[in-house]
Formats: C-alpha cells, structure tokens, sequence
C-alpha cells in the first residue's frame, strides 16, 4: 500500500493539534497500524485510525497553542489571564472593599437600566401613529373617588366637532363587554369573536393601522360592517 491510499483527513486533524517535537512518532506508528489493517478491511482500518487520532488528543500529545505564541491575540489573551489572575488575587485579600465595590456597581447598572427604561418609554409611548402628536383623550374624572377613567358621553365628540375649532376631527369607540361572545357571520361561516368593538368611520383616520385584509376607506362606511 502506498502513501497516497492513506486517508488525509485523520492526519490532517493530527498534524493540526500535535506537538511538533513527537508529530513524527505519533503519525509513524498510526500510519504503520494502519497499513497491516487495510490489507483486510480498508473501512474498517479508516473508522480505527480515526479512532486512535482521537485518542491521540490528549495533555502529552496537544500543542496547539505553542503555533499560535509568536500571534499579538495569543499574547493578548495571556495578557488578560494574568489580569484575571491579578484581580481575583486582590479581590481575594481585600474582601470588603470588594463588596463595596461590586454593590456600587450593580446599584449603579441598575439605577442607569430602570432611568434608561422609563426615558424610553417616555418618548415612545404611543408614537405608534403619525398623527400621535395631536390626539388627545378624553378622560372622565369622578368627583367621589378623584379616580379617572378612559370614557366619555357618547355625545360629547360631534359636539366637540362642532363647537371648538381646535377639534379637526374625532372618533369614538365602544368596546363590548358582555360574557357573551358575539356571532359573526362571513362567507356563509359563523364564529363567535369575544374581542369585539364598535368605532365611528373616522377611527382609522386618526388610527394609521396596517391592514391585513380590506379597503380602509370603506370598512366603516356601513352599521354592522
């Protein structure tokens, strides 16, 4: 059997993790185990001398970090060992000092977070829509608990409309609240839908929302629809 029937692979993964002082040693004695096999079952003899590679990747045999050396990252990350190995000595002698530290910094990352947090939901809150700078809702305040709720007489917005100029436009929604789910029909289907509510037509003037399905200029045209 001549070199070139000699699997590349195996040898290839060998020569890349071995040291260069017994790479000779080692390869010599797998490719001299691996000829006497062949003779009888070549992929027999592949599966074992990919068996005896990776039984040759251990502590005596593995350099692989001694081609890298001469390498700035390998120096680098030598450099960062020693750090570690400085910081933990230190942490070590100093405890308390150390507590104090590390508690400051993690009252410090946490109190940055929630500012952080509560700044961006500040400023994004509802920026959803492009006209999200003009509307405003209308809230109703009670005079026995001072608690606010989110309604208002359904009058109220055509009023509005009409006698303030400063109201371009309005739209009112009412959410159904029943247990009942409500029963929709479509296309000859029926199915009951508890997520339901009603709106004016100019709901997605003020709304831009996407559509998955539909014409936004006349879903609403119609009661029912």
């Amino acid at each position: 059997m001549g070199d070139q029937d000699i699997p590349k692979s195996p040898l290839s993964f060998l020569r890349w993790f071995c040291k260069p002082e017994v790479i000779d040693e080692v390869e010599g004695d797998l490719i001299e185990a691996y000829k006497q096999r062949a003779g009888m079952n070549p992929k027999k003899a592949k599966r074992k001398l990919w068996k005896e590679v990776f039984q040759s990747f251990n502590r005596r045999n593995i350099g692989i970090m001694n081609k890298y050396q001469d390498r700035s990252w390998y120096r680098q990350w030598s450099m960062i060992k020693q750090y570690t190995r400085v910081l933990f000595r230190t942490m070590k002698k100093t405890k308390v000092y150390t507590m104090i530290s590390l508690a400051s910094l993690v009252l410090g990352i946490s109190c940055a977070s929630l500012i952080y947090l509560y700044i961006h939901k500040e400023l994004n809150f509802d920026q959803v829509f492009t006209k999200s700078d003009q509307i405003y809702r209308i809230n109703h305040t009670s005079n026995r608990s001072d608690r606010t709720y989110a309604f208002a007489p359904l009058a109220m917005t055509p009023h509005l409309i009409e006698s303030l100029d400063a109201v371009k436009s309005g739209t009112r929604i009412f959410k159904y609240r029943r247990a009942i789910p409500v029963t929709v029909e479509h296309s000859q289907k029926s199915f009951n839908e508890p997520r339901f509510g009603w709106a004016d037509p100019t709901f997605f003037e003020l709304f831009d929302l996407e559509f998955v399905y539909g014409n936004r200029k006349n879903i609403l045209d119609r009661p029912n629809t």
